[in-house]
């Protein structure tokens, strides 16, 4: 499994204005493997306001594939709280990657994993946010 990017830390300022700015959070381990596989733009998720306004918090991975166009196909979540599933998906389904090279011709990048934490301003770093659950139906490929 690939390692697409740097977790974002999407960061609630007012839960009753529900507004959020992504900003990339320090990770946890000193290196993600594979990190050279990078976006040409980190996906901008959008907190669910339902979600701030009940003070939810939570962390999603989103699996998926890159096309030989660099165009992301089949993503899927999971995620600790199901709050957040729908909007992980559309944020890195609209990421764009640079097409891996192989031999000169543009090559198809599956299995390619990028995780997302959705923290309320108040959260603590350490906070744990519990089990993953399945989102969506995993597409067939």
């Amino acid at each position: 499994m690939e390692v697409a990017q740097l977790p974002i830390r999407t960061l609630v300022i007012s839960a009753a204005l529900a507004l959020a700015v992504a900003a990339p959070a320090i990770p946890e381990q000193a290196a993600w493997p594979n990190d050279h596989i990078q976006p040409s733009e980190p996906p901008t998720p959008t907190y669910p306001a339902e979600a701030a306004m009940r003070g939810l918090v939570g962390s999603c991975e989103v699996y998926f594939d890159v096309d030989e166009a660099g165009t992301v196909v089949n993503p899927w979540a999971v995620c600790t709280n199901t709050a957040f599933c729908k909007e992980s998906v559309r944020a890195v389904g609209l990421m764009k990657y640079a097409p891996r090279v192989e031999d000169g011709v543009a090559a198809r990048m599956n299995g390619l994993r990028y995780p997302l934490v959705f923290t309320m301003f108040d959260t603590p770093d350490d906070y744990t946010f519990g089990e993953f659950k399945n989102c969506t139906a995993r597409p067939v490929a």
